[in-house]
């Protein structure tokens, strides 16, 4: 989407015109979800995609039009045969989609779209989208409770509790504006989650590939200078050497931090877990054995970890796909890292891929062995 809004920068900054087409709602099945965009070029050419097929083709002659015409529109699909795919597959939903004709005007909104982003900052972009007010748009600045781009804006409190809200839920939301006929879409744009693996080693080297493809800030931690180092890890966002407790305590996690620890061996996995157990990520992982798993989580209830911190954390990290190889694994963490940040946006439950098996193992297996094992592992204190 960044690559999308230096395009539409860099057309306005130079006073040249094209069509922004926005998928800003969607009923039953579609090709794309809200958000979705193509940027159309005044020569036909074009950036992005809201599914492709007959409908991209008729969004973009109609783009062409309003480019010409100046004037944007609100258009309503329905997926049945007038508008099946090439391949004769018909998805059956609707999808509405708003083509809006952008110039040098647009340039100020998107330039703090852009910066608000790369400092890492929440921001919610605002069009209108049909009514008087079709085509304007804005930033709110959620910190700040600042609007950007469009006037008049700070006495609705209708506009900034949407906002809000939409930015809240890291949702888009297509609302209606009291009595008016003016209709808004709201696009909260949020910092990239952050993917912290702890290791560096074949499957840290292989998820922060996946990582990367997946839209996460790849930030990797090691104690080794011949495994952390951008050679190996060219996919990594950030690599950080040093002690591997220390540098976890240090690290700011929080909700948006998905955290997989798969370092080099058992007793570093354990001092990396414990460095985490009660820092609020949205994601603990925690490869090995569920016996070793079972022996780490004994050792932390006997230093007064509680036992709810502990079933925060993925153990065996991964969904149950049969991984043998080192790409293997890494793609059923990267499915897992998937499932549970789609489940937290939507607020679905977790599937039964998800359980944490040490636990459950931990009161099936009291035996005397396991016991003797677990009292040996030692734990930073």
């Amino acid at each position: 989407m960044r690559d999308l809004y230096n395009q539409i920068i860099e057309l306005s900054q130079a006073g040249l015109k094209c069509a922004l087409c926005t998928l800003v709602s969607t009923r039953g099945s579609t090709p794309q979800t809200a958000g979705a965009k193509l940027l159309v070029f005044p020569d036909g050419k074009t950036a992005g995609t809201i599914g492709g097929g007959c409908v991209e083709a008729e969004v973009r002659r109609r783009a062409l039009q309003a480019l010409d015409s100046g004037v944007p529109q609100l258009m309503d699909f329905v997926l049945d045969h007038d508008f099946g795919w090439d391949d004769g597959l018909i998805c059956g939903g609707r999808m509405d989609v708003f083509v809006d004709v952008l110039d040098g005007l647009n340039a100020e909104v998107f330039l703090a779209l852009r910066n608000r982003v790369d400092s890492k900052s929440p921001v919610v972009l605002g069009s209108f989208v049909e009514g008087e007010k079709a085509g304007q748009k804005f930033i709110y600045a959620s910190e700040e409770d600042e609007f950007i781009g469009l006037d008049g804006l700070e006495s609705s409190k209708e506009i900034r509790d949407a906002a809000r809200e939409a930015r809240a839920a890291n949702e888009t939301s297509l609302i209606s504006l009291g009595e008016s006929e003016n209709r808004l879409f709201l696009e909260p744009h949020l910092p990239k989650p952050i993917l912290l693996i702890v290791g560096a080693g074949h499957v840290g080297q292989a998820l922060a590939h996946q990582g990367m493809l997946l839209g996460f800030e790849v930030v990797v931690i090691d104690d080794r200078e011949t495994f952390a180092n951008p050679d190996v890890l060219p996919d990594a966002d950030k690599i950080i050497v040093g002690d591997i407790p220390r540098l976890l305590k240090e690290f700011p996690i929080d909700e948006n931090t998905y955290i997989v620890i798969v370092t080099r061996g058992h007793l570093h996995d354990q001092d990396a877990l414990y460095s985490v157990i009660n820092r609020p990520a949205a994601y603990k992982g925690l490869i090995g054995s569920r016996r070793k798993i079972r022996m780490i989580f004994d050792e932390f209830l006997r230093l007064g970890v509680e036992e709810e911190a502990m079933r925060q954390v993925y153990a065996p990290v991964g969904l149950d796909i049969a991984s043998v190889t080192v790409p293997e694994i890494a793609l059923s963490i990267a499915a897992q890292l998937v499932l549970v940040r789609r489940n937290k946006r939507s607020d679905e439950s977790s599937t039964a891929e998800q359980v944490v098996y040490a636990l459950r193992d931990r009161r099936n297996t009291k035996s005397p062995a396991s016991n003797t094992s677990a009292s040996k592992v030692r734990c930073p204190q």
